[in-house]
């Protein structure tokens, strides 16, 4: 299983004077804050109507395989098939230009609902060409990425 983090930006040195390719920086008197010019600089260059943002719901049917393998020998098989689950999805976006665009976007499982199926098969007689074993056993769905 995979997780994924879109993205982390942190702004800790400086700020971009309107829309300009050079960083401010921060006034002397090291209390942490801005200063009123160093907020209308920032406030003009991150207004709501350049972030956009969206929710959506959704569901998710489809099929995966998981295959383990010893030097080149098929141990064991686990095929499931899944149907109907519900997810979640989001993304906001960030216009810093006409030209540029930052984003991240993601979604999870709602739940544990949907149809789902798993077949386990297992190879553990080594001389055997097919399976030896198969267990075929009803799920839920719980998380997807």
């Amino acid at each position: 299983m995979r997780k994924y983090l879109s993205g982390v930006i942190l702004f800790s040195s400086g700020i971009l004077l309107s829309g300009a390719a050079q960083a401010g920086s921060l006034t002397e008197n090291n209390d942490g804050f801005l200063d009123a010019s160093e907020k209308a600089a920032l406030s003009e260059w991150f207004t709501p109507e350049k972030v956009s943002a969206g929710l959506s719901v959704g569901v998710l049917s489809g099929s995966a395989k998981e295959r383990v393998y010893d030097n080149g020998r098929r141990l064991s098989q686990l095929d499931w098939k899944f149907k109907n689950a519900p997810i979640l999805k989001g993304n906001i976006d960030w216009d810093l230009s006409p030209w540029m665009r930052l984003g991240a976007s993601g979604w999870v499982t709602a739940g544990s609902h949907g149809a789902s199926d798993m077949v386990d098969r297992d190879w553990m007689l080594p001389h055997q060409a097919g399976y030896s074993h198969i267990s075929d056993s009803p799920s839920k769905l719980r998380s997807a990425s």
